[in-house]
């Protein structure tokens, strides 16, 4: 497995809507093809909420240490980051380079929002 793509949104009510276009069209057709399939199984076995938050969290732990992993793996090479447009403190910048691409948005120093993608 490898770095595909990394998208980050303000909150889940923001991603939401674009949750189906991304799994449909961005990433879902190209992982189903290349991900064999997998046999059916209970993800988490829990004996309570507590025991359930606790799996969750190792998950995400887990999930997280992949997917840094992934971003690390991503060849170097100059960036250029172009701001395209702005709306109040909001900025949205176009994201290029030899390996990586996407659009970062920006409020001063902050990242709220960002879809990247590797190949």
């Amino acid at each position: 497995m490898r770095f595909a793509g990394l998208e980050i949104a303000p909150d889940p009510a923001s991603f939401a809507p674009m949750w189906t276009a991304l799994v449909c069209f961005a990433y879902g057709v190209t992982a189903w093809q290349a991900e064999p399939t997998a046999p059916t199984a209970v993800p988490y076995q829990a004996r309570g909420l507590a025991e359930l938050r606790g799996a969750l969290d190792r998950s995400r732990s887990t999930h997280l240490t992949e997917v840094t992993g992934w971003l690390a793996d991503v060849p170097a090479g100059p960036i250029d980051l172009q701001e395209e447009d702005r709306y109040l403190d909001l900025r949205l910048s176009i994201l290029t380079g030899p390996h990586l691409a996407g659009q970062i948005v920006t409020d001063h120093d902050r990242t709220v929002y960002a879809s990247l993608f590797a190949w």
